[in-house]
């Protein structure tokens, strides 16, 4: 079995010494109180993993032990002159700092591999309103009651600068669950209001980036998590599966019968489209940029069914897509 242990090293910012101690172990009588030999984290992920959350509070000088350590594979613990001490375990650091800024170029320069997560406002739409229904869903499942969270509540978790991303997204939904709690505890539904969120919060104006509100969201505290939209999805695959159903010519069927049939289960499929558009949030996405630039660079023919598209167009839209 693995083993796969967490350090908060801001949980030491201010006792630099007591990391030390923690991460590399100590031996007996190295400072006042070290009354027997102590194992160090280093030592018990061996063969796992050891998890540096918040690495940008590790001192530099803990920053220049550990890459000791990431070079030769061996360190020693506070107090031992003599002996290196082994361990083979996998590093994996976090922070929400500028690298260069807050890590020893010398201590960079040992990690072989680095990963930008995005932060909560640049992510997908749908990722976002995912992340607030199942966080909602936790906080119904912990106190039982069913959720019904307003419209204009929705839209400001999603759409407001998140400074603290995720962690500050759920903060946000525990408080506004906890107020609407202690105000309607006797009601078998809640109702998650603007006034419930934080009072820093309530006063910002977060424009409405679609053309309609988002709709409120339900949450039911006995359902497991599930995508936000799973019914709207397999409604629309339903409809695209009957149109993509639709035969090919027969051998003696005319082309003008062939080509009517098949705008009719186009028009049938465009019809549901727009229905499901117009009932639910399935089709909104933070793409608005995108779609601006479809709608102002490609043309519809006198058709309307030929698209033209401009010749700088399909580099523009690798760029869109790849930022």
């Amino acid at each position: 079995m693995h083993h796969f242990i967490i350090l908060n090293c801001a949980d030491y910012a201010n006792n630099p010494e007591l990391l030390s101690s923690t991460l590399f172990g100590h031996k007996k009588g190295a400072f006042t109180g070290a009354d027997q030999d102590k194992e160090g984290l280093l030592k018990q992920a061996d063969g796992g993993y050891l998890f540096f959350d918040e690495i940008h509070r590790l001192s530099f000088e803990n920053q220049e032990k550990l890459f000791v350590f990431m070079d030769k594979g061996h360190f020693r613990p506070i107090g031992e002159n003599k002996q290196w001490h082994t361990s083979k375990v996998r590093l994996i650091f976090a922070t929400t700092e500028q690298n260069d800024e807050v890590l020893l170029g010398t201590f960079r320069r040992r990690i072989p591999v680095k990963v930008h997560l995005r932060s909560f406002n640049a992510r997908p739409f749908s990722e976002r309103m995912q992340l607030i229904d199942n966080s909602y869903r936790q906080e119904a499942k912990k106190l039982g009651k069913d959720l019904f969270i307003q419209s204009d509540v929705v839209n400001q978790l999603c759409f407001q600068p998140m400074e603290g991303n995720i962690g500050m997204l759920r903060n946000l939904i525990q408080l506004s669950c906890a107020h609407a709690y202690t105000a309607h505890r006797d009601q078998e539904t809640l109702t998650i209001e603007q006034v419930h969120l934080p009072e820093s919060d309530q006063g910002k104006t977060i424009p409405h980036v679609f053309d309609k509100k988002l709709p409120p969201m339900q949450v039911r505290h006995d359902r497991k998590e599930q995508n936000v939209w799973s019914d709207e999805s397999s409604e629309l695959k339903r409809h695209i599966d009957a149109f993509l159903q639709v035969p090919a010519r027969e051998p003696n069927q005319k082309e003008d019968e062939a080509r009517s049939r098949f705008s009719l289960a186009f028009t049938k499929l465009v019809q549901a489209i727009v229905q499901l558009k117009q009932n639910n949030a399935l089709f909104l996405d933070d793409s608005a940029t995108v779609r601006a630039f479809f709608t102002k660079h490609f043309v519809l023919s006198a058709s309307g069914t030929d698209l033209m598209y401009p010749r700088t167009a399909k580099k523009r839209c690798t760029l869109l897509f790849s930022a």
